[in-house]
């Protein structure tokens, strides 16, 4: 901890942040956003519920309802939505305690959660707010459900601290995350200006440098605490003008810093393992591992990798009994895969031990059946994010799943013979046949409610159409000498 004690040493600015032109903060009862928020999903690990087939999608699922359609809401969700907009000013912290004590007593729901939208503002109010908001939700009976950044909102500056403090240490099953980001919007860190007025001016720039020891202790308390890694801090101490922000978007970058993306299906869709080949399933269990909070060593980077099972996902289900499966990374994590009775992928990652039924199998490097439980879906965002295509976007560049970079033209190779449509859908057009072995120059990707779930833009020999993703690989770069 010392190390990242001494990031700090160099920073000598601090100051609150106010935007010109934004009216101050408003608090607001918003019971009409329950609908929207029952509806949304994580993006990575969201829970299998074994005995809710409503969570279990089957395989073609496009214009089904999605899982949480038929959770409550409208006007009476059982909690209360509070939003909080606007600039933060000093007495917020206390404006938003009785304000939640008076929508108790309207709503006599117990319950409620904080829906951020705003410019920023006092840091130190920023800050009371966010430890105010951590303290209930570590208490013995919180209130406090947790904050939320919704598609088409910002949350910057004093703002970004309220969220990156209301929470607590993320369990690694995300049972108990607090702070979400839906796909769409965005939180902005930064460690704020010096106003060009006060510069020169002895007691404010001492005012100033009080300040600056307390963002920093705030950020300190959120890597000590363990709800986010050092890298937060990292990246705000990068910002420190007023237009300068480190935003972290809903994606798996965002995941890692300890915060929950979710979506409204598609990226948060359970995966289906129809025509899954295993190196995919391989490829989203290193993925998973490398954003998992889990600490990463030396040796998970040389030797993160799992043994190679060249075969489809459920031929493999089908050799090994159909139960659960696992198989060790070279580095000693475990990856867990299995199978729904819809015929969706389960994954977890875990450095728990795990044992394979048949202790023999133990000796060698392989997959093997297991009785541990898999509680979390596989995911179309996993299967996009190895794909070139996180978030749905293409990247143009990609992944290289050893840490080592990023390869400039993103390239994939077929596994086996695969049909090149003009869209990216089964029912489009066939345009043509590729054999296994080909090469595709990647140029764009989509992601669809199909059960394909995710298809790639390529072009090869001239020709130029869309195939899923099931049916390649990424090729690396250093597979060309890169």
């Amino acid at each position: 901890m010392k190390k990242y004690v001494r990031l700090v040493l160099g920073l000598l600015t601090g100051l609150l942040w106010v935007p010109v032109g934004v009216t101050a903060a408003e608090f607001e009862l918003r019971q009409d956003l329950a609908g929207h928020i029952n509806g949304l999903r994580a993006i990575y690990r969201p829970a299998y519920y074994a005995d809710d087939p409503r969570f279990d999608l089957p395989a073609n699922r496009a214009g089904l309802e999605r899982p949480n359609d038929h959770e409550p809401g409208g006007d009476d969700p059982g909690y209360r939505i509070i939003t909080l907009s606007g600039v933060i000013e000093k007495g917020d912290a206390a404006k938003l305690d009785a304000f939640v004590e008076k929508t108790y007593e309207e709503v006599q729901a117990y319950p409620w959660l904080l829906v951020l939208d705003s410019p920023g503002g006092n840091f130190l109010e920023g800050i009371a707010i966010g430890k105010w908001l951590g303290e209930n939700l570590a208490s013995q009976d919180p209130s406090f459900m947790g904050s939320y950044v919704l598609k088409g909102d910002s949350c910057l500056s004093a703002c970004s601290l309220i969220f990156a403090l209301s929470s607590h240490r993320r369990m690694l099953n995300d049972s108990d995350s607090a702070r979400f980001i839906e796909v769409g919007g965005r939180v902005g860190f930064h460690m704020g200006a010096v106003p060009e007025n006060m510069g020169t001016q002895q007691a404010q720039v001492n005012a100033i440098m009080d300040l600056t020891y307390d963002i920093v202790a705030a950020y300190l308390s959120i890597i000590i605490d363990e709800t986010s890694p050092p890298e937060l801090l990292q990246e705000a101490l990068k910002h420190r003008t007023s237009e300068s922000f480190f935003y972290a978007e809903a994606s798996d970058r965002a995941y890692n810093l300890g915060f929950i993306p979710v979506a409204y299906g598609g990226l948060s869709d359970a995966l289906s393992a129809t025509a899954l080949p295993m190196s995919e399933v391989e490829a989203m269990c290193t993925h998973l591992l490398e954003i998992s909070q889990e600490p990463l060593t030396i040796v998970t980077e040389d030797y993160g990798v799992l043994p190679p099972a060249k075969k489809m996902a459920k031929a493999l289900f089908e050799e090994k009994g159909g139960g659960p499966l696992m198989a060790s990374f070279g580095s000693g994590e475990t990856c867990l895969i299995g199978l729904t009775p819809a015929g969706n992928l389960l994954m977890n990652v875990t450095r728990e031990p795990i044992s394979c039924i048949d202790k023999q199998a133990e000796t060698t490097w392989e997959w093997c059946a297991t009785d541990a439980e898999v509680s979390s879906f596989a995911t179309t965002a996993l299967l996009a994010d190895v794909n070139s295509c996180q978030m749905g976007r293409f990247t143009g560049s990609q992944y290289i799943l050893d840490g080592q970079g990023y390869a400039e033209t993103p390239k994939a190779v077929v596994l086996d013979g695969v049909n090149m449509r003009d869209a990216p859908s089964l029912k489009s057009n066939t345009i043509g046949a590729l054999g296994a072995g080909a090469e595709l120059d990647l140029l764009d990707c989509a992601v669809t409610d199909d059960n394909q779930a995710v298809w790639l833009k390529g072009k090869t020999d001239g020709q130029e159409g869309w195939v899923s993703a099931r049916f390649v690989r990424m090729k690396f770069a250093w597979e060309d000498g890169g």
